[in-house]
This record gives structure tokens, C-alpha cells and sequence, in this order.
């Protein structure tokens, strides 16, 4: 259920001339749909070289010449100033510096644009936790515990916490 309602989660509007930037587009299928062919230019974000490097394979700028797909973090984004229409980031925000990540969005987001965030919520968490507790899945259970005591420092502080272990951070 989860993977389709991320799937169909994308905005209703129209994306007919406008610039297009997806932060955690993985190998970039999802801007391979026919709701962005109408889109000036649509710029796919991924800090996973492997998942950008296989889309540039297979969504080749022969096939889809207004799509580009660049290595990058949200924090960070290597384009200009105000210079998209649409800011898309379904489910990767929580994996990012929050307020850093949602600073840069504005930068590059022109006076007027839209922000289409989607995130992971308590209980989708509570069903992993469930599911790892089950299976006995311990290292996944002391992750969700991680996830859990991030994810409410966050909400006290808006303060994001590094992953204990290794790179990377997650709330909800």
C-alpha cells in the first residue's frame, strides 16, 4: 500500500512551461512521466551516483531532452537562484538537514513557486517497527528507536541528529 501511495503521489497542477526540480529522484523514472513532458526543463537531484549514473543510461537526453539528472544533496543544490517553478521531494526530506534542506528549496524556488513535499508519518513508522519486532530484526528495531528519538528532537528543537553509526539522518 505504501509504495503505491507514494507512487501516485505527485502534484495535481500542471507542470505546462514550467522548470521542474525533484530532490531524491533516483535514477529519474519518475520525471520520465507524461505530466512532465509539458515542463520546460525538470532537473533531477540524487545524492546516490550509482542511481543517477544508471539514469542517465536509461532516460538518455536523446529521449527526454529537457531532463537532466545531477549528483547533489538538497542542502545544496547546484543551480541558480529563484530559478524553478516547482520544488518536488517525495520522501526524501526526511533524510536530509530539514532546515537547510527547506532554506535552499526557497533559494532556488522563483517568487510564486510551489513546494511538493511528501513524508513518511507515525504510523507507516509504527508498522516498520511492528513488522521488525516480529521478525526479530533487531538492528532494524534499534534504527526505528533512532528514528523515533530523532524524530521527536526534531519536532522539539528543529534541530536534525546524524545517524549514530554512520552518514545520513532520518525522521518522520
Amino acid at each position: 500500500m505504501a509504495n503505491r501511495v507514494q507512487q501516485e503521489a505527485f502534484p495535481a497542477r500542471s507542470m505546462r512551461g514550467k522548470v521542474v526540480i525533484e530532490v531524491g529522484c533516483g535514477d529519474g523514472s519518475d520525471l520520465a512521466r507524461p505530466m512532465f513532458d509539458v515542463a520546460d526543463a525538470c532537473f533531477g537531484i540524487d545524492c546516490d551516483a550509482q542511481r543517477i549514473i544508471s539514469g542517465r543510461r536509461r532516460y538518455s537526453r536523446m529521449f527526454f531532452p529537457k531532463t537532466e539528472l545531477m549528483i547533489g544533496q538538497a542542502e545544496e543544490i547546484d543551480l541558480p537562484t529563484a530559478s524553478a517553478d516547482e520544488y518536488i521531494s517525495r520522501v526524501s526530506l526526511p533524510y536530509t538537514n530539514i532546515p537547510v534542506a527547506l532554506k535552499e528549496a526557497r533559494r532556488v524556488l522563483k517568487d510564486g513557486g510551489h513546494i511538493f513535499l511528501t513524508m513518511h508519518d507515525l504510523r507507516l513508522q509504527m508498522e516498520w517497527l511492528r513488522q521488525a519486532v516480529r521478525t526479530g530484526a533487531w538492528m532494524r528495531v534499534l534504527d526505528h528507536a533512532y528514528i523515533f528519538a530523532a524524530s521527536i528532537w526534531f519536532n522539539l528543537t528543529g534541530d536534525c541528529v546524524g545517524r549514530p553509526g554512520y552518514r545520513g539522518r532520518e525522521t518522520f
